[in-house]
């Protein structure tokens, strides 16, 4: 066989030999990641929870995802479709599953309750911790760091107002140590202005001298609070923010 068709011969096998490792490397990659629906208590009450983990030993960065709404029937894509997108970025993914009450108080148990559960996780890195939310879990998850200053990076999407005095959730902001993304889309006023308190929380922060970057993104749909309901373009800057800070 002349040279130059071993060569080219050598050339294809090589791109072959490429192609299928590219093609074969994140289904066997996907098959190690692990998932599955855990248990962990407040108090005497059980509650559910979606546990992802990325496939060795670890120890793993973690972020802690806090669904919208009161609890029961969720909106997709729910607590284990953001469980299943963390771990794909290469963080433990937990997604609590709070119970049915409209009670804020008592949300918070279940998700301070959910952070012990992922710090006694063998293979988490306790150093590397992030916290997010969506609405009502948005709401929550920025009044558990001020709780709880173990976390190096917390993601607040859309935060509801919450139960209570407004006020004294802007004022929380002076106890939170971590690095703060608030997100929210132009169109998100209604029935409660999102934009507002986004705006509002962004203004306590700075005003206490935290790191905080608010991105409002143009109008979605008919309401933008249904941007959060489904994993698309505001996901990017998700996995730069917690690539960037854990």
């Amino acid at each position: 066989m002349p040279r130059s068709l071993t060569a080219i011969s050598i050339l294809k096998l090589s791109l072959v030999c490429g192609i299928f490792f590219l093609w074969i490397s994140p289904a066997q990659a996907k098959e190690k990641i692990s998932y599955q629906q855990v248990k962990y208590s407040v108090g005497d009450i059980v509650l559910k929870g979606h546990l992802c983990k990325p496939s060795g030993e670890g120890p793993f960065p973690a972020v802690i995802y806090n669904h919208g709404g009161f609890g029961g029937k969720l909106p997709a894509p729910g607590p284990k479709e953001n469980c299943e997108a963390l771990v794909e970025e290469g963080f433990v993914g937990f997604s609590p599953l709070r119970r049915e009450t409209i009670d804020m108080e008592e949300h918070m148990e279940d998700v301070l309750a959910a952070v012990d559960f992922v710090l006694n996780l063998k293979y988490v890195d306790k150093d590397r911790m992030g916290i997010m939310g969506f609405s009502r879990g948005g709401h929550l998850a920025f009044r558990v760091a001020a709780q709880r200053p173990i976390f190096k990076a917390v993601i607040v999407m859309a935060s509801a107002p919450g139960r209570g005095n407004l006020q004294k959730y802007l004022d929380q902001a002076q106890w939170i140590t971590a690095p703060v993304l608030l997100m929210v889309a132009k169109n998100d006023t209604k029935p409660n202005d999102h934009v507002l308190l986004s705006q509002q929380l962004k203004e306590s922060l700075e005003y206490y001298g935290k790191d905080v970057q608010l991105i409002i993104y143009p109008p979605f749909e008919e309401s933008g609070h249904l941007m959060f309901s489904h994993i698309d373009l505001y996901w990017q800057d998700v996995k730069a923010f917690l690539r960037e800070k854990l």
